[in-house]
């Protein structure tokens, strides 16, 4: 199965640091993904909005994957906007402050894994 993340544009944080490099890897394995793509809607680093999306990149970076996993809501709002089928994570940045609640975040990646499995 081909899962296809999709965040919000790159860290600013250095290589290595960021919260979020460290907890991909930890829901990707307890949702059983062994191998996944991903990218982002905007390529530059700094401040975002939905009209810097180019969505015809986003749309086809999204072609030919069976799932798709936006990384917040800034994510699902742009794959919203492009009418890509998704399934919105919390975003898995340190700042998330959610997902100090080891319980909500277990409740989100079960919900993923009925989205991805059936």
């Amino acid at each position: 199965m081909r899962i296809l993340l999709v965040g919000i544009n790159p860290s600013t944080a250095k290589k290595g640091w960021s919260t979020t490099w460290h907890r991909l890897p930890r829901w990707a394995d307890h949702l059983g993904i062994g191998i996944f793509s991903f990218t982002n809607c905007l390529h530059e680093q700094g401040k975002y909005s939905l009209r810097d999306v180019d969505f015809n990149v986003l749309r086809e970076c999204c072609r030919g994957h069976d799932r798709v996993l936006a990384l917040g809501g800034f994510a699902s709002r742009a794959l919203s906007k492009i009418n890509v089928e998704h399934f919105t994570l919390p975003h898995p940045s340190g700042l998330n402050r959610k997902l100090n609640d080891k319980t909500y975040e277990l409740d989100q990646l079960k919900a993923c894994r009925k989205y991805i499995y059936g």
